[in-house]
């Protein structure tokens, strides 16, 4: 059970993720049927590669939120005195 002190901070956490993951499984969904259809189709496209680099970039982005996940994450993620710092961070780990 969250307690009071972290539970709006959770909220938070919990409701930034979903807002990322769900934009996120599109874009990963789409690229992967565009891929399914290049190669359904057997045909060269210059489209291979840009859409291989989008799915990669999906699950990286996929694996940052999953790791935002463990304890020493969710401490740092202190929204109640920091406004912005949670996005901060986790541009942080994009550019790394």
């Amino acid at each position: 059970m969250l307690s009071t002190s972290t539970a709006p901070s959770s909220l938070k956490h919990a409701s930034l993720k979903h807002a990322i993951n769900n934009p996120l499984a599109i874009i990963s969904g789409n690229a992967q049927l565009l891929q399914d259809i290049i190669r359904k189709k057997e045909c060269r496209s210059e489209l291979a590669k840009p859409l291989q680099d989008i799915e990669e970039a999906c699950q990286r982005i996929a694996a940052l939120l999953e790791g935002l996940d463990a304890p020493a994450a969710r401490a740092a993620i202190r929204w109640e005195n920091e406004p912005g710092y949670g996005l901060a961070l986790f541009a942080a780990h994009i550019r790394s």
